[in-house]
């Protein structure tokens, strides 16, 4: 007997595996969507992080003072802060930028704040059975959560929704040995104890995290 005849696909069928693929496809993109939006503060902690280490880097390898700059633009919200390396050329009086660096914006409305607020409201206590907390337990989180939100939009953000002056543009400075320093010549626009990463939707924070640093080395001091 010969070899039986190969049956191709037909086109239903062809149009059905496509279908499935888009299927996936929207699927998959909705899932990365939702974890960008989930991770937006954390993954922008990571980005200062690296802007802070290669601000330390350049003024240690050059025997220069250099900084990160932090700008926002209130009327730009989508572009959220700017980020720029900038050093102090020797005998310079004025920190410049440096070249073929260009700034790096957060965007999706990620701002970096000008320090971390100094009161916030105290935690209610722990659940007795945290794998299945009370109806009560559980409201008074929730009430929690929102109050920790407000704290954290009413020190982003003045009374008429714009992000507040102190957090528009400000400075955290390293001096030759890598080590930071403040600005004498705007000392009030210096950071040297933290920041806060927000994310925003209009005029109140609805994700944040704290990012205290290291007084030294500019480093995000991390709690487990």
């Amino acid at each position: 007997m010969g070899m039986g005849t190969r049956r191709g696909f037909t086109l239903i069928e062809l149009l059905a595996v496509i279908g499935i693929m888009l299927v996936l496809m929207v699927a998959a993109f909705g899932v990365f969507n939702l974890f960008a939006k989930q991770s937006g503060p954390q993954a922008a902690a990571a980005t200062v992080q690296a802007m802070l280490n290669a601000a330390r880097d350049y003024a240690a390898s050059n025997g220069v003072d250099a900084q990160v700059v932090f700008t926002a633009y209130p009327t730009r919200p989508g572009d959220g802060t700017s980020m720029q390396l900038e050093y102090m050329p020797i005998n310079g009086t004025a920190f410049v930028p440096v070249p073929a660096r260009r700034p790096i914006l957060l965007r999706d409305e990620i701002y970096v704040l000008k320090e971390m607020p100094s009161s916030l409201p105290t935690p209610p206590a722990a659940a007795l059975n945290p794998r299945n907390p009370t109806e009560t337990e559980l409201r008074n989180w929730a009430i929690y959560e929102k109050a920790l939100l407000d704290a954290v939009s009413a020190f982003a953000f003045a009374s008429g929704g714009t992000l507040k002056t102190d957090h528009q543009k400000f400075y955290v400075v390293f001096d030759p040995a890598g080590y930071m320093k403040g600005d004498p010549a705007e000392p009030a626009k210096t950071v040297q104890v933290g920041m806060t990463v927000v994310q925003a939707s209009g005029n109140r924070v609805v994700q944040y995290v704290f990012y205290p640093l290291n007084a030294n080395t500019g480093t995000r001091l991390v709690f487990e």
